[in-house]
C-alpha cells in the first residue's frame, strides 16, 4: 500500500467527519470511516492507521538522525554534551554523549552502546527502519564502575576497552533522567496495563456497554483493551527502540 505521511490530527479530522456523517444521515461507523478515508485519498481506514504508524516512525528516526548529527559535531569540537533523544516522539528515551572527541549512543535500561564518534573518526550508525519501528545495530554494552566508563564491544576498533576522564557524576544523572521519562510514560501506557482482545475479553467489553461490531473490529486490528481507562489502545513502535508502548485511541 503506498504510504500518505499521516498525522494526528489528520486522523482526527476524518474521526470528526465519520461522526458528523454518522449524526446527519446514520450509517456503521466502521463503514463511516472507510468512506471518508477514501474521500481522503487512502483505499480504507485501516490504510490511515497503517499510514499514521508509520509516519510516527518516520518522525523518530529523522529526529534520531538529527541529534546524531549534533552529537558527531560536539565531538568533532571537543565539546562535552549529552542529548535525551525520543521523549517527543512517545519512544523509549535514548542518551547522547559527546566527550573527549568521542560520541556514543547509550540505551540505559539493557546499557546497549553503539559508536558514533571514535578518536575523531565518525562512525556509521547502523540503523534499520521498518514501518513501525527503527531498529538500531548496536556495537556492544557499556557499565559505569567508579571513576570508568567501561565498554564491552563488537566494534573493530573499540573492542572492550575503559575510558577514563569522563564526567559520570553527570552522565549518571542524565541516565536517571531517561529512566524517569521511562518510569512515567509506562505508569500510563504500559502494555501490562492492557490485555489482548480475546473471545472472553470481547464479551466482558460488551457487556460492559461495548458495540459488538467495535469490538470485533478492535480485535481484528490487533488493538488491545485497557480495563482500568475502559478503552483500546493501539501498539505505536513496537521493537527497536521504541518497544513496550503503546497510544490510546478513540473507542467511538
Amino acid at each position: 500500500m503506498r504510504h500518505i505521511p499521516t498525522s494526528a490530527a489528520m486522523v482526527d479530522k476524518l474521526k470528526k467527519q465519520a461522526k458528523r456523517l454518522q449524526r446527519n444521515a446514520g450509517g456503521k461507523h466502521v463503514d463511516l470511516l472507510n468512506r471518508v478515508a477514501r474521500s481522503a485519498g487512502y483505499l480504507h481506514w485501516h490504510h490511515v492507521q497503517l499510514c499514521a504508524k508509520e509516519s510516527v516512525a518516520k518522525r523518530g528516526l529523522d529526529a534520531l538522525k538529527d541529534e546524531v548529527a549534533l552529537i558527531q559535531a560536539a565531538a568533532a569540537d571537543g565539546v562535552t554534551k549529552f542529548i535525551i533523544t525520543g521523549a517527543n516522539a512517545n519512544i523509549v528515551p535514548l542518551l547522547l554523549v559527546a566527550h573527549q572527541g568521542d560520541a556514543w549512543l547509550l540505551e540505559p535500561s539493557e546499557q546497549l552502546v553503539a559508536c558514533l564518534t571514535w578518536r575523531g573518526q565518525q562512525q556509521e550508525l547502523d540503523l534499520d527502519e521498518t514501518a513501525r519501528q527503527i531498529n538500531i545495530g548496536w556495537d556492544g554494552h557499556y557499565e559505569l564502575v567508579g571513576p570508568a566508563f567501561v565498554l564491552e564491544t563488537t566494534h573493530p576498533d573499540v573492542g572492550a576497552r575503559m575510558l577514563m576522564g569522563y564526567p559520570l557524576d553527570e552522565l549518571r544523572q542524565m541516565i536517571d533522567k531517561t529512566q524517569d521519562f521511562v518510569g512515567k510514560f509506562a505508569a500510563l501506557f504500559h502494555p501490562d496495563m492492557s490485555m489482548k482482545i480475546t473471545p472472553a475479553v470481547a464479551n466482558d467489553m460488551i457487556a460492559a456497554g461495548w458495540d459488538p461490531k467495535k469490538v470485533e473490529e478492535a480485535a481484528a486490528s490487533g488493538l488491545r483493551y485497557s480495563p482500568s481507562r475502559n478503552t483500546v489502545l493501539t501498539p505505536m513502535m513496537r521493537g527497536g527502540f521504541g518497544d513496550g508502548f503503546d497510544t490510546e485511541i478513540d473507542d467511538e
